[in-house]
């Protein structure tokens, strides 16, 4: 059984909806040394300073800075390239890897980092209480073994492509510390108060809700402090006025009024948006939702959608819709339409297929061959008109935006598609019991290659995230998950692309950059899609 897990969970903090946590004026720094902190607006706080009870996008950037990962991920190299606590790894065999500790490590407390940090880390990460969100990326990881001190033993089921990227995910966190706390007592656990950390920074003043400051370490180098404001508006206001130094949190109205000294950055940041086909008749399933792989199947046949049950008619939606015009008049064409979502970033493999083209004709063409038919401007089939409703949580100018577009779109060739901007409690229901036609949803994938827990049939039940329930790729993406190679892995991706494009069971509407805005004070600054502050410590 595909168990769900992995970094692909991390579903985008944008789609979450919060109370706006603060306006106006940022708060003067009033604690830490005098060394020009740099200033970065933000829109949430941190929801934990615990790694492995952190669920959002600004708690694993604040982990970053606090705790050390075995090995430093950098967009285009290879995973293992770059440590700052391993002396060496080497592979004893092809499931077995000896990791080795370098000398002198030590926590902000003065104590030692040794190998049974990293020995408690695995088990906070697979421990049942803490359900840590990508423990089902350490499901191949048979066990984690302090030989000495220095060095670690490490052992998979069997050989895998991805054995080191499931190793690396998740953080090294101080056992002498966080083990006096129960692992069942830590979703709970106040853990603001002295948290001993690695680096490069340390906990300073945190106002929740408002502002946190974390102090360097190194003296050399200067604070970092984070603003805190849900308003998108007050992040501008704020760059304009040159109270903070950076955001990647700027609408994209706002765009054509960035004047020098403050600088537009892009970069890619792997987020892609779709609607969801539901293939199945939300009015036939049960109430709590789909609760089997067996029961998805089964409703698929014996109460389909009447709507988008049918390839044809997804195939045909997707080239009835304009995206393009989408990701100009939002993105002002910053990103690109994937054909599929393995060829969002373009990670793993190029995608030898494109997406599909904006052609109405083709698309009325395609869904006459279904027995839809024009009559006075509106598809019907069997006296039933071409209607159905999307279901989206409410709060983003960009999405209402997206949606309105797409109504126009299907409403020129005689479909009338209503929306339903819902708050994000009843939102997240929704889709887990699969209670709409069709969902509007957004994504930023990691990276990993398989995608598991999003188009997987596994991930197509209960609180699984394949809400499209499909299952046409099973096979395929345990295939990618359990490849020995990359080059086998590029194989399989494209297969995968080709079944993927031809059942078409969401429409990928667009992959976005990241916009973000500095102010004069920052001259060189490299965020990327693994880390929007990624050597923050050194920026100028």
């Amino acid at each position: 059984m595909y168990e769900l897990g992995g970094t692909a969970l991390r579903i985008l903090s944008v789609i979450f909806l919060f109370l706006c946590l603060s306006c106006g004026q940022p708060e003067a720094p009033t604690d830490g040394p005098n060394l020009d902190p740099i200033r970065v607006a933000v829109r949430r706080d941190v929801d934990s300073f615990n790694p492995y009870v952190s669920g959002s996008i600004e708690g694993e950037i604040v982990a970053m800075r606090l705790f050390p990962q075995l090995f430093q991920e950098r967009p285009g190299e290879e995973l293992g390239a770059h440590s700052a606590v391993l002396e060496s790894h080497q592979w004893v065999t092809a499931t077995k890897l000896d990791l080795i500790l370098k000398p002198g490590l030590v926590w902000s407390d003065g104590a030692p980092l040794v190998a049974n940090d990293v020995v408690f880390s695995f088990e906070a990460q697979t421990d049942a209480d803490i359900a840590w969100f990508s423990a089902g990326s350490k499901r191949n990881i048979l066990s984690v073994v302090a030989i000495n001190d220095m060095e670690i033993r490490v052992e998979f089921d069997r050989e895998r492509a991805t054995n080191l990227m499931d190793l690396n995910e998740g953080f090294i966190v101080p056992r002498h510390v966080l083990s006096k706390t129960p692992f069942k007592e830590w979703t709970t656990h106040d853990w603001s108060h002295d948290l001993v950390v690695f680096g490069p920074y340390k906990i300073g003043l945190h106002r929740p809700d408002r502002y946190l400051r974390l102090q360097n370490l190194n003296s050399e180098y200067p604070d970092l402090i984070f603003q805190i404001a849900r308003d998108k508006e007050t992040h501008f206001q704020w760059l304009d006025s040159n109270q903070v130094d950076y955001s990647w949190s700027i609408d994209v109205e706002r765009l054509a009024s960035i004047r020098p000294p403050l600088q537009k950055i892009t970069y890619a940041n792997h987020q892609f948006a779709y609607l969801v086909w539901n293939s199945i008749d939300p009015s036939r399933l049960p109430e709590d939702g789909l609760q089997s792989v067996a029961g998805m199947v089964k409703a698929k046949t014996a109460t389909p959608h009447r709507l988008f049950s049918e390839a044809t008619v997804r195939q045909a939606l997707e080239m009835a819709l304009n995206r393009p015009a989408y990701l100009q008049n939002i993105w002002q064409g910053q990103g690109s339409i994937p054909a599929t979502p393995w060829s969002v970033g373009r990670l793993f493999h190029r995608p030898a297929i494109n997406a599909r083209q904006f052609e109405p004709s083709a698309a009325i063409e395609a869904l006459a061959g279904q027995g839809w038919s024009d009559s006075e401007g509106v598809l019907s089939k069997n006296d039933r008109p071409f209607t159905f409703s999307v279901l989206c949580n409410s709060g983003s100018p960009s999405r209402e935006y997206v949606l309105y577009a797409i109504q126009k779109d299907l409403a020129n060739i005689g479909i009338k598609m209503e929306i339903e901007f819902v708050e994000a409690g009843l939102y997240w229901d929704r889709l887990a019991r699969r209670q709409f036609d069709a969902a509007f949803v957004m994504f930023r994938r990691e990276n990993r290659p398989d995608l598991g827990e999003l188009f997987h049939s596994d991930a197509g039940v209960k609180d699984g995230l394949n809400y499209a329930s499909w299952q046409a790729g099973d096979e395929l993406i345990r295939r990618v998950e359990d490849a020995t190679d990359w080059e086998q892995i590029d194989d399989y991706l494209h297969q995968l692309d080709l079944i993927f494009a031809d059942s078409a069971p969401v429409c990928l509407l667009y992959e976005a950059q990241q916009i973000g805005v500095v102010g004069s004070r920052l001259t060189h600054i490299e965020p990327n899609f693994l880390d929007p502050l990624a050597g923050v410590e050194l920026w100028r």
